[in-house]
């Protein structure tokens, strides 16, 4: 088995290819995660903004309610991580 020693420039370190590609596999699975998350998240803000304008009417209440709750999950979800 041949290996290829690459040298990192931002520092003194040593490695071969298939740790650099071991470790890229986490990172895009996490981005994946990340990313279908995030459109869910998108998914889920258009459908309550459709109920809440039943609610409120078309009206920029509805609007800052979807906002605000949006937000806020986003900073309780902050605090608890």
């Amino acid at each position: 088995m041949e290996r290829t020693i690459i040298f990192h420039s931002g520092g003194n370190r040593f490695s071969d290819t298939s740790q650099i590609n071991s470790a890229r596999s986490p990172t895009w699975r996490v981005a994946s995660l990340l990313f279908v998350s995030g459109y869910c998240a998108l998914v889920y803000q258009a459908a309550w903004l459709r109920e809440f304008r039943l609610i409120f009417g078309a009206s920029t209440a509805a609007s800052a309610a979807v906002l605000a709750i949006f937000i806020g999950g986003l900073g309780v979800g902050g605090l608890l991580l």
